[in-house]
């Protein structure tokens, strides 16, 4: 066991790095970061910041002699360095398991022999192998870099062969996985700490949505059923055992529409989506670093208070200063910035922790929108999710039918003066033409759905049609237009729905024109 007062090294001047030392320091230790950068965020923090790079043998020498023991903020520093270090003292993550982690093709190939689940995949090392490895998948697919691919970097969405080809090329040629694209209806995400002799302790799974390829938000407890996360803690805990582990590892999940889980990655440190347990459980993922690191025992993970975790980008700074106040106006907002110099668009500065008495209650303080499960008493279309809605009344203009069924559906008594606009006419095949009204319901608008006819009325965060595959298209022998679906809510939603949402993303949020009365239907919803 390695008591306070003792030093501590870390590889890695990051964020990552930097909250590590932040607990490291607060429970009496002291730490040296190993980072060539001046400015890191963590040699800020450390009691020594050894500016080298991580190669430099004489830095290395310096602190392997200096410290008890060492641990990594990301998993792509030199194997030859982690392997001189442990040589000399405790590191931990161990080298072999940061080098199974740092390559696709390896931990895709590792999580497989232990008869886990994963997206269908196949490696590519050389041009020759994309044709028949285009062959065995389903179309379409990610080539994804086997080494160094983070937020979205490093990938190349394909639907073909030329394609895949178009994109190996553009990636160099380096070698990558080409993995089938399956359709999510959520991702998800396990932090657990595991000690040396094997004593593990898991964090509350958390639910995340990426926008841009980049985390945008983890809500915790996950929206998921209690069978679904006992799933994941186990595919995580078995993951860990297999390799032996010892510190925090991090491991992400795909759910797919039909609710399979598949693992996509795991992270051989402290994770992005794990950041809320800084504020909302009573352990905080970086004190589990520092307490396996030492050989102490992991600690009581428990939840003190739902959370959701926002990630703070440099895009923030476009326009100028940062609305802090507005950000923290919340009373139980708890505001992490990293120390960064510079803001970059999509480069992470920070985040915010909001503490809330439950995730849905704190979802109704974001800008979302309404979707509603159809009752199972209506004739027809029952228990699907659709936008509140109805006929027109004689004498009545769509907005006004659109507000008088808002209110009638979910309670919402909105003015004419909220109406925002109207989106394209979507013709089904079941033969209407649905005219999409776009209101603002203002903040924190309560909902109350009425019983003859919504199950449930939700409120989706703007933030989840940025996810990864959305829209999902595919096409049928049936027709020659695509056929659009998009996962929420743990379903894929289709088209007409699915249309007229992707339209209001493309045009109502981000401003781009778009057309989508082209996007074919479920041949179910013909009839």
């Amino acid at each position: 066991m390695i008591v306070p007062d003792a030093v501590l090294g870390v590889l890695g001047g990051g964020q990552l790095g930097r909250m590590f030392t932040i607990a490291a320091r607060s429970m009496g230790y002291r730490v040296w970061v190993l980072d060539p950068d001046p400015h890191s965020p963590a040699g800020a923090m450390a009691d020594r910041h050894l500016q080298a790079g991580y190669r430099d043998q004489a830095a290395l020498s310096e602190m392997g002699n200096a410290c008890a023991a060492v641990t990594t903020e990301f998993e792509n520093v030199p194997a030859e360095t982690l392997e001189f270090l442990e040589a000399r003292l405790p590191v931990r993550p161990g080298s072999a398991a940061v080098a199974t982690a740092r390559d696709r093709i390896r931990e895709k190939t590792f999580i497989r022999e232990q008869g886990l689940a994963t997206a269908p995949f196949v490696p590519i090392r050389r041009p020759e192998e994309l044709e028949p490895a285009c062959a065995q998948l389903d179309m379409p697919a990610l080539l994804k870099t086997a080494q160094l691919g983070y937020d979205g970097k490093g990938q190349v969405p394909v639907t073909d062969l030329a394609e895949a080809q178009q994109g190996f090329t553009q990636l160099q040629e380096a070698p990558c996985v080409l993995e089938q694209r399956v359709e999510l209806a959520l991702e998800l995400s396990v932090i657990l700490a595991r000690s040396a002799n094997g004593e593990t302790a898991l964090f509350p799974v958390s639910e995340n949505v990426h926008a841009g390829g980049i985390l945008d938000t983890t809500y915790v407890p996950a929206r998921v059923p209690a069978a679904v996360a006992e799933q994941a803690n186990d595919m995580a805990r078995a993951l860990a055992d297999a390799m032996d582990y010892c510190g925090v590892l991090a491991v992400e999940f795909f759910l797919t529409g039909d609710g399979q889980l598949l693992i996509n990655e795991m992270a051989p440190r402290p994770h992005n989506s794990g950041h809320y347990t800084v504020d909302a459980c009573l352990t905080s993922q970086f004190e589990q670093q520092v307490r396996t690191l030492c050989g102490l025992p992991p600690g009581a993970t428990t939840l003190l208070s739902p959370v959701v975790m926002v990630n703070i980008l440099g895009d923030l700074w476009e326009p100028g200063t940062p609305p802090w106040q507005q950000l923290l106006s919340h009373p139980q907002a708890k505001l992490h910035l990293y120390g960064k110099r510079e803001p970059r668009p999509g480069r992470k500065m920070g985040h915010i922790n909001t503490l809330a008495a439950s995730v849905d209650g704190e979802l109704r303080q974001q800008a979302a929108y309404i979707l509603t499960t159809r009752t199972s008493k209506l004739s027809s279309h029952a228990g699907q999710r659709a936008y509140p809605g109805g006929r027109v009344d004689p004498g009545e203009s769509p907005e006004q039918a659109a507000l008088r069924e808002l209110e009638e559906e979910v309670g919402l008594a909105l003015s004419d003066s909220s109406v925002l606009g109207c989106l394209d006419d979507y013709p089904t095949r079941s033969g209407f033409v649905i005219t999409p009204v776009v209101v603002w319901g203002g903040p924190g608008a309560q909902l109350e759905a009425n019983p003859e006819e919504v199950a449930e009325a939700h409120r989706v965060p703007i933030a989840e049609l940025d996810g990864p595959g959305v829209p999902q298209l595919r096409s049928i022998p049936e027709s020659d237009r695509p056929v659009i679906s998009i996962p929420l809510l743990g379903s894929n939603i289709h088209a007409p729905t699915a249309a007229i949402l992707y339209q209001l993303r493309e045009v109502a949020i981000w401003g781009r024109a778009t057309r989508v009365a082209h996007y074919e239907q479920p041949v179910f919803a013909w009839r």
